[in-house]
């Protein structure tokens, strides 16, 4: 349903990138009631000033960044969205803005999202553009209505399951747990959203 594209210039050994799109993926599914079976996470390494040209400020630079797409949800989840942007910051800055960053400063903490340091994470947008679609089979439920769209597909789900479709069987463990339950993450939330 999301598709988030994280492009880096700097590094990201496999682990990194299984931490990042494991997090980014629990915390896509907890905010939004999302089956994990269909939350996109792709990575684009771009070699630091080489052929790839992105400008900030009309200047040539190499950054970090992570775009997402998400189905539109409407203006009163926004406060919902800012926590997304947050905690993938936060995400980034644990598993790929590293102890070894240069800009650490053991006085000051980090400075994050400068340019000019490699690892860090520059910008984090959000954008509410899929407006439909289908993922494995199935056209894609309008932001909000995944309990009927589940419920409307259960019985397609079973059977996939039965002939050995791993994702879907995922997805029905999270739905008979409850789907978006990971409670460390809804406790974070407080009253914001």
């Amino acid at each position: 349903m999301p598709h988030y594209e994280i492009h880096h210039i700097c590094g990201l050994d496999y682990d990194q990138k299984d931490q990042l799109a494991t997090d980014i993926t629990n915390l896509h599914c907890t905010l939004f009631s999302t089956p994990s079976a269909f939350v996109n996470v792709s990575f684009q390494h771009h070699p630091p000033l080489a052929e790839y040209t992105f400008f900030v400020g009309g200047k040539r630079r190499a950054t970090n960044f992570i775009h997402a797409h998400l189905r539109p949800r409407g203006p009163d989840n926004a406060p919902k969205l800012q926590h997304l942007v947050r905690e993938i910051m936060r995400i980034w800055d644990e598993r790929a803005h590293t102890e070894s960053s240069i800009w650490r400063n053991k006085d000051k903490g980090k400075d994050e999202g400068r340019l000019d340091d490699h690892r860090a994470l520059h910008n984090v947008f959000i954008y509410e553009d899929v407006a439909a679609g289908a993922e494995q089979g199935f056209v894609l439920p309008v932001a909000g209505q995944e309990g009927e769209w589940v419920q409307e597909n259960i019985e397609a789900f079973k059977k996939r399951a039965e002939m050995g479709d791993e994702s879907v069987k995922q997805l029905l463990l999270e739905v008979g747990d409850g789907l978006g339950k990971k409670e460390e993450i809804k406790e974070g939330l407080g009253k914001e959203v």
